[in-house]
């Protein structure tokens, strides 16, 4: 039966072995380490990020320079300058029931009024009349804000002072004054700060986040400004100008940390989190794929608290120094978090915890190699044919990975494959674990062409080719090898369907690169 292993080479990697995309294999500080089982490969989709990094900006709160008391009359010297209220294409939050942002009568639309106004004492009727649109609320949103800055500002003799002093004992008039209805709670507004930080455009960028605030109700900006402050009083390397990269990365080292420790009360305010189990976005995450960080993004959205926390756990376990740091080199460091997540490994005890105790049905070897090298077995369905397999079963595939992955060490791509299809066939290293799973070889009466013939027939039933496969020659079966071999290397599955099938012509056509070797199945003549 180990003949059946060639077949599936090309697939011997599903669900697992994904690189970034700057062509690492270990994750960075933010990454979810993915694994189906405790010894398959482990990939790298990127995080979840489930916590705000210190790029989300808090608004400008520089209102300009007073250079005189700013009474209750609408200095405009004194007035902050107001970010437009229209999100744009940022809108996350949808809108919150109940609330009105009274486009002329709230406090901060007097305040856009009182802006456009003329300087001096031209525009003091333009003020006054702003000032006589403020509704009730509005009025009492204004006065609070007035006030509070002409009894603790009014002697600030520069922005930065007058900035300060308005953060210092102003910030929740500020807020008060300067709120949206667009976006209720503080998770809805770190949403919308993350649609800004996609967009390539610095100005863009600013204008997008001032947008954000600005729609925010006041409730919200309190919040995440606390979990802000909270943090960055936490990590003072932040606060860092013209930071070189190492003191950038202590900064997200401690922001990390501090978000989900000293600071964990403010953002829990500022995090929406789901109801799925740490089982569930284990599976998830390594369903994205390599590289597909919007999909990482969501399934960390629908995780609940313990599931995040229990994966950063086995994340954190990983990546410890006596671990496997990602200081090591990527292939050593793929090695090793797997020997890590495997049964009795460092981090089973915590990898455990995470997917739960591992369920065993009673499946062979065999089985479970041909259910998880399907063409379309993604994660949920690997985790599945692990389940249905007995736990012996379970360690003699790990025992094939684990050979494969040694013998290989440091090849990737077409490379990896050509290696692992020569460790597990013919005298190869793997072989005798191949053997372990599949029992020792057996062969039929049919000739390579006989059995290429037979395969074609099934069109894409791999259990009808296992079957044509299942009936070749000892012979046969060896040079069916060499062409798939020829043909894996030479066309690989990663290619477009269009460009694979047009190369497998061109490789098989007369002059091509497997030529040779299909004309050596056609001819074979090993069952007469």
């Amino acid at each position: 039966m180990k003949r059946l292993a060639i077949l599936a080479v090309g697939l011997l990697f599903v669900g697992g072995l994904y690189a970034c995309g700057d062509g690492e294999t270990k994750p960075s500080e933010e990454v979810i380490i993915p694994n189906t089982d405790h010894g398959g490969p482990t990939n790298d989709p990127g995080g979840t990020d489930e916590t705000p990094r210190p790029d989300i900006d808090e608004p400008d709160n520089d209102p300009g320079t007073p250079d005189q008391d700013p009474g209750t009359g609408g200095d405009t010297d004194t007035t902050p300058d107001v970010p437009d209220n229209d999100p744009g294409s940022t809108d996350d939050g949808g809108g919150v029931p109940g609330c009105v942002d009274d486009p002329v009568g709230s406090c901060k639309a007097v305040f856009e009024c009182i802006n456009d106004c003329p300087e001096g004492a031209a525009g003091e009727a333009c003020r006054t009349q702003c000032e006589g649109n403020l509704s009730f609320d509005g009025r009492e949103d204004y006065q609070a804000f007035i006030s509070c800055l002409s009894t603790n500002c009014s002697n600030s003799t520069s922005n930065e002072q007058f900035s300060q002093c308005l953060e210092d004992f102003c910030v929740e008039q500020y807020y008060g004054c300067f709120w949206g209805c667009e976006y209720g709670e503080c998770y809805d507004l770190v949403g919308c700060l993350s649609g800004c930080a996609k967009l390539s455009n610095e100005e863009a960028a600013n204008e997008c986040r001032g947008d954000c605030w600005g729609g925010a109700t006041a409730e919200a900006q309190i919040d995440l400004s606390n979990a802000i402050k909270c943090t960055q009083q936490a990590c003072p390397i932040c606060a860092k100008q013209n930071a070189t990269p190492q003191e950038e990365q202590q900064c997200d080292d401690c922001w990390e940390e501090a978000a989900s420790t000293t600071c964990e009360s403010e953002w829990d305010k500022c995090v929406r989190y789901g109801e799925g189990n740490c089982r569930t976005l284990w599976i998830c995450v390594q369903n994205c794929g390599g590289n597909d960080r919007e999909c990482v993004q969501a399934c960390g959205a629908a995780a609940s608290k313990e599931a995040i926390d229990l994966y950063g756990k086995v994340w954190d376990c990983i990546l410890k120094d006596d671990h496997c740091p990602s200081t090591m080199p990527d292939d050593q460091w793929q090695t090793c978090a797997n020997a890590a997540l495997k049964e009795g490994g460092v981090c089973d005890e915590d990898f455990t915890n995470c997917i739960g105790e591992q369920v065993y049905g009673d499946g062979n070897c065999g089985d479970l190699w041909n259910c998880i090298n399907n063409v379309n077995c993604d994660a949920q369905c690997a985790n599945d044919c692990r389940e249905a397999a007995t736990k012996e079963a379970n360690g003699l595939f790990d025992d094939i990975m684990d050979c494969i992955f040694e013998v290989c060490e440091g090849k990737t791509g077409n490379e990896l494959n050509t290696c692992a299809n020569a460790a597990i066939n013919g005298e190869g290293a793997c072989v005798d674990k191949v053997e372990a799973c599949f029992g020792p070889a057996t062969y039929g009466d049919k000739t390579c062409g006989e059995t290429l013939q037979c395969m074609n027939g099934c069109g894409t039933n791999e259990s009808c080719q296992r079957t044509c496969v299942n009936n070749a020659t000892e012979t046969g079966y060896g040079l069916l090898r060499d062409l798939s071999q020829c043909l894996n290397t030479a066309c690989p599955s990663t290619m477009e369907d269009s460009a694979w099938r047009t190369c497998m012509q061109q490789a098989q056509a007369q002059g091509g690169t497997c030529y040779t070797d299909l004309q050596n199945c056609l001819n074979d003549t090993s069952a007469e």
